[in-house]
């Protein structure tokens, strides 16, 4: 799910089996059929934010997971679309975000 124009949150379901799980390896690309490892995440995780993002950019991501050795077929491959930069306009009185001292 694209959250920003630089950011898309990815999350998934550990698979089912008896070998324990050591990592997931994430792949990332333009294109379902172009797809590169960019991503190893510890075996606890089961999501990911992917951030520095182009804004209004298509990528595209599947998730293997490792276990001793072993990987497991690629899960399905989902595409987001990262949204529009925002315009770069001035603020205006009443528009300013609130501030303060935490």
């Amino acid at each position: 799910m694209a959250d920003s124009s630089q950011e898309i949150s990815l999350s998934w379901t550990p698979p089912t089996g008896n070998a324990p799980l050591t990592s997931y390896l994430l792949f990332r690309g333009p294109s379902p059929t172009n797809l590169v490892q960019y991503q190893q995440v510890y075996s606890t995780a089961t999501s990911f934010n992917d951030y520095y993002l182009t804004p209004s950019t298509k990528y595209c991501y599947g998730v293997e997971a490792a276990a001793g050795g072993l990987m497991s077929q690629m899960s399905n491959i989902v595409c987001a679309v990262t949204l529009a930069a925002p315009s770069q306009g001035f603020a205006t009185a009443g528009t300013l975000p609130k501030m303060g001292w935490a």
